[in-house]
């Protein structure tokens, strides 16, 4: 008797089991909010549309639109210049003291290189100004400086552009350029900066033309994907050879091997951890999106992760980074600009074995 209910224990387990895999819910990651009860004392704001670098253990945020002016007159678009930085470990928020010393913006660029953090480029929706300014961030002393003279970037404005950095080079591409006859064009050209000779060089044409992609590093190849070209959603992924400064191949369509279509976006974010990079919120042909995507350069796959939980808040226009186990998310827009910091830690269950023994 005994031995006949413990069979029909194994079975029900394993149908449970079988179940359990086969629902979308149970998808590998665990998602987690964390306090950020700075927002309280006014060392952060809300914002939308900002840029981030990060050096060390420490993740740099600033520019982007903040909540709208109270005014019943003007323009109530506020757009924000200040900068602060994130704490990998503990997750505290430290204000920069230093101010940006270029204009408010919002959709520039940013990239880590040499050791120093770099951002430029962007948008101010008051003026409908295109920027086509660069400046330096030291994180020992932390202060800025515009590059400029011979360390100038001889480029366009462009706005909703990407940015990564290899060892000592940055480099920046895509995104919505301004024309002569006051109309916008999509670009594929992309620049190279040099931090030892302080020199910006012209690469070229490479890839699509498209705006509000992303962009992430693993060993010497970016990848460039996501976003919107000219006939919609961008489906297409290319690698770029960091080192030979060559677009060297596409990858496959942006879709797993299930077909989904759900993995085009524009104004998404993404983080590599170890040798695998993840694609989260963002904008979808139905509005915004919950869904997480892993990559795989190896296999050329993507795979669905844990999407973000209903108990937070879905967004685009965000920004993402990596403490190396972890991906953490903050800012970005939903109904208004947010500050909120959640963390995804892929490998992880939601009924982690570790959480509980």
């Amino acid at each position: 008797m005994k031995l006949r209910s413990f069979l029909s224990l194994i079975v029900v387990s394993i149908s449970l089991f079988i179940t359990s895999c086969g629902n979308s819910d149970d998808l590998l990651g665990n998602w987690k909010s964390l306090d950020v009860s700075q927002i309280e004392t006014g060392v952060a704001q809300p914002r939308f549309g900002a840029v981030s670098f990060t050096i060390g253990n420490y993740a740099y945020v600033g520019t982007g639109v903040g909540i709208a002016n109270s005014s019943t007159t003007g323009d109530k678009l506020n757009l924000l210049k200040d900068f602060f930085k994130i704490d990998l470990t503990n997750q505290t928020i430290t204000n920069i003291a230093a101010e940006f010393p270029g204009d408010e913006r919002q959709d520039a660029v940013a990239f880590t290189a040499g050791g120093k953090g770099y951002v430029g480029l962007g948008y101010n929706g008051k003026t409908q100004t295109y920027f086509n300014d660069f400046y330096e961030f030291d994180p020992t002393t932390e202060t800025w400086t515009k590059l400029e003279g011979d360390s100038a970037f001889p480029g366009v404005g462009t706005r909703n552009g990407i940015g990564f950095g290899y060892g000592n080079k940055g480099f920046i591409g895509t995104g919505t350029i301004a024309n002569d006859e006051s109309t916008t064009l999509l670009n594929n050209i992309y620049w190279k900066y040099d931090t030892d000779t302080k020199k910006w060089t012209k690469i070229g044409a490479g890839g699509d033309k498209v705006t509000k992609a992303v962009s992430f590093v693993i060993d010497k190849y970016a990848y460039i994907c996501l976003g919107e070209n000219a006939l919609g959603n961008n489906r297409r992924v290319f690698r770029f050879d960091c080192e030979s400064e060559t677009f060297v191949d596409r990858m496959k369509y942006l879709e797993s091997k299930n077909g989904s279509e759900n993995v085009p976006r524009l104004n998404a974010v993404s983080f590599v951890i170890g040798k695998k990079a993840y694609i989260a919120t963002g904008t979808t042909g139905t509005g915004q999106t919950r869904d997480v995507w892993e990559f795989n350069p190896e296999k050329d796959d993507w795979i669905e992760r844990a999407s973000i939980p209903d108990r937070m808040t879905i967004r685009s226009s965000a920004i993402a980074f990596s403490n190396g186990s972890s991906g953490f998310i903050i800012t970005g827009k939903a109904t208004g600009p947010l500050l909120d910091l959640i963390e995804l830690e892929p490998t992880k269950g939601i009924y982690d074995y570790d959480d509980y023994y």
